[in-house]
C-alpha cells in the first residue's frame, strides 16, 4: 500500500508538473499573442495618426496657398485701386485748372468790359455832383 500511494504521489507530481508547464506555455503563448496583437494595434493606431496629422498639414498647406493666393491679389487690387485714384486725381486737377482758367477769362472779359466803358464812369465829386445837378 505504501509503495501505491508514493506511486501515486509521483505520479500526481508529474501530473500536476506537466500541468504547471502546459499553463505556464499557455500562459507564454498567451502573452506572446496579446504583445504580438499590441504591437500590431500600436503600430495601425500610429499609422492612422501619422495618416491624419499628414491630412491635416495638407489642408493647413492648402489653406495657406489659397491665403497667399488671395493676398497676392488682394494686393494687385489694392494697386490697381491706387493707380485709379491716381487718375481720378489728375483728372480732378485738371478740371479743377479748366475751371480756374475759365472764371479767369470770364473774369477778364468782364474787366476788359468795364476798361472799355470806364470813360463814361464818373469819377470825382465834381463829376457826379454836375450830372446829378444838370437833371434837376
Amino acid at each position: 500500500p505504501t509503495l501505491d500511494a508514493k506511486k501515486l504521489a509521483m505520479n500526481y507530481a508529474q501530473r500536476r508538473n506537466a500541468y504547471k508547464k502546459a499553463v505556464s506555455s499557455l500562459r507564454k503563448q498567451y502573452a506572446a499573442e496579446y504583445e504580438s496583437r499590441r504591437a500590431t494595434d500600436e503600430a495601425a493606431e500610429t499609422k492612422k495618426r501619422e495618416m491624419l496629422k499628414r491630412r491635416r498639414l495638407e489642408r493647413q498647406r492648402m489653406k495657406n496657398l489659397n491665403s497667399a493666393r488671395n493676398a497676392a491679389l488682394q494686393e494687385e487690387k489694392r494697386l490697381a485701386r491706387a493707380a485709379e485714384f491716381e487718375k481720378e486725381l489728375e483728372v480732378a486737377q485738371v478740371n479743377r485748372e479748366a475751371r480756374r482758367e475759365r472764371f479767369q477769362k470770364a473774369r477778364q472779359l468782364i474787366v476788359d468790359e468795364l476798361e472799355a466803358e470806364c470813360h463814361y464812369w464818373m469819377t470825382s465829386t465834381d463829376e457826379v455832383n454836375k450830372v446829378f445837378d444838370a437833371d434837376n
